[in-house]
């Protein structure tokens, strides 16, 4: 892992990390994601904008992620993810509800995509409450 993404995530407060604007791409993502797992297992927020994360890394995020129980926001705005990414990622929100998601600037442009996206995420949340 690149010594500058490491520093960043070392940095407190251990509920945060900021990776805004680092030229993040997907082939570094898993080693970055296990790293924040590790050391702030608690963590809240995660900001990931503009960088260069694809679809491929954004379903490396929501697998990597899907374990952390705390996590409210996170930060996708201004990468390259299109509608498998997206749905990749809203599909945390089937286990966090409360999941605030940033996705603004990416190439998926049709809202009706999104919307739908979005939609499939809700149903899901609902199944699982059944």
């Amino acid at each position: 892992m690149r010594q500058d993404i490491q520093d960043k995530i070392k940095l407190p407060p251990d509920f945060q990390v900021n990776l805004s604007n680092m030229g993040i791409e997907d082939h570094e993502l898993e080693e970055i994601a296990k790293e924040i797992v590790l050391r702030k297992p608690n963590i809240k927020d995660i900001f990931l904008d503009k960088n260069k994360i694809s679809d491929d890394g954004a379903e490396i995020l929501a697998k990597s992620f899907s374990g952390l129980k705390h996590l409210s926001g996170l930060n996708l705005q201004f990468n390259a993810i299109d509608a498998r990414g997206a749905a990749a990622i809203f599909s945390l929100t089937a286990t966090k509800p409360h999941l605030i998601i940033a996705l603004h600037g990416n190439r998926i442009i049709d809202t009706g995509a999104m919307r739908a996206i979005e939609d499939a995420a809700t149903r899901e949340k609902t199944k699982k409450k059944f």
